[in-house]
């Protein structure tokens, strides 16, 4: 799977939050590569499935 291109744009999260507020992306980040529907980066099924950003990383 290849994430969005506009979660490759921007910079990986530095602190494990993500989305629109943030300015960052999960993709490639340490915190997981799923922007939840939180705002944070994530690798559980939580982060990853219903509401997940994916903009802001893989979903």
């Amino acid at each position: 799977a290849v994430a969005p291109e506009s979660a490759t744009e921007l910079p990986p999260s530095s602190d494990g939050k993500c989305g629109k507020a943030a300015g960052e992306t999960c993709w490639l980040s340490f915190f997981g590569n799923c922007c939840g529907k939180d705002g944070k980066c994530g690798a559980t099924k939580e982060a990853c499935g219903a509401g997940c950003q994916t903009g802001y990383g893989f979903c």
